[in-house]
């Protein structure tokens, strides 16, 4: 059975500690890539687990996509509603991130790399 599957069980307890161990690398690097530091991209990755705690029981997979593409659209939704948080607070001399963002150039070979 896939992880995705098993993370649906009542006892997902290991699924949801190998999905954890496998993605949130990932979605760190993403957070990092749309211009998060460490500390706020970290903060960003629980926020999107918490999340994916409710999405994930409901989610079906389609074999004809990629998981990771929807997680990656997950993570840059999250970064956005984070930079109009950040936006909206009173004297925060940061930067706009999302200035920095450019166009998904991810390489599928890094990715994989990464994943793997």
């Amino acid at each position: 059975m896939n992880l995705l599957k098993r993370l649906k069980e009542p006892d997902a307890d290991v699924a949801w500690s190998r999905f954890v161990e496998l993605y949130t690398p990932l979605m760190f690097y993403w957070s990092r890539q749309h211009g998060l530091n460490g500390t706020d991209a970290a903060d960003l990755v629980q926020e999107i687990l918490t999340l994916l705690v409710t999405k994930l029981a409901s989610f079906e997979y389609d074999a004809s996509q990629r998981f990771r593409g929807w997680l990656h659209t997950v993570t840059l939704n999250k970064a956005r509603d984070w930079n109009r948080r950040q936006s909206l607070r009173p004297n925060t001399d940061q930067s706009s991130f999302i200035e920095h963002i450019a166009p998904n150039k991810c390489s599928d070979a890094f990715d994989e790399r990464e994943y793997r």
